[in-house]
């Protein structure tokens, strides 16, 4: 309620708004220096240190949220940074820790997890659908709803209800249901 009534009164009295650029340009982009001042603050060992930012960089690209950062130093200071970590940091942090020498490549760790990512597009199959759309002319000739044509194509079925619709004097209505393949 009150961030909308700010809004009104913004634009009710011209006073211009900061554009989402403004506060962007507060909060810089943390780059490696900022990632190993944090973990210096938090006091993490040198080996800790050059996983954690490699970590952050790689997974966290363009993160400007320092209590974020710090957060995940705590972690690594703790030495469980894994039980935090969704599918994609995992997959990330366990190829930092375990192949040091990409550590000092500047572009390795990226591709090697585009390989991964195009593996494991290539390996879901395709869905096979189970169902098929049909349209169904009925018509009313006293004891309820009965099926009269049953069309698998939308313009089909509009047609033949309108033939019925013409050469019968009953109630014809269409329906769509679907039905097993």
């Amino acid at each position: 309620m009150r961030d909308s009534y700010i809004l009104y009164h913004k634009m009710a009295y011209n006073i211009p708004m900061k554009k989402k650029k403004d506060i962007d340009d507060r909060y810089p982009i943390l780059n490696e220096e900022d990632y190993k001042k944090i973990a210096d603050k938090k006091g993490l060992s040198e080996n800790d240190k050059k996983v954690y930012v490699k970590f952050m960089q790689k997974r966290f690209a363009g993160e400007r949220h320092t209590p974020y950062a710090e957060e995940w130093a705590e972690r690594f200071k703790k030495g469980e940074p894994e039980s935090h970590m969704d599918s994609e940091s995992l997959e990330v942090y366990k190829i930092v820790k375990e192949k040091p020498h990409f550590i000092s490549e500047p572009y390795g760790l990226t591709q090697e997890l585009q390989e991964k990512d195009k593996f494991r597009e290539e390996k879901k199959p395709k869905r096979v659908p189970k169902t098929k759309e049909v349209f169904v002319v009925q018509g009313n000739y006293g004891q309820g709803w009965e099926d009269v044509t049953e069309e698998d194509n939308y313009f089909e079925a509009k047609k033949r209800l309108k033939e019925y619709n013409e050469n019968e004097s009953y109630p014809h209505r269409r329906i769509t249901r679907r039905v097993k393949i």
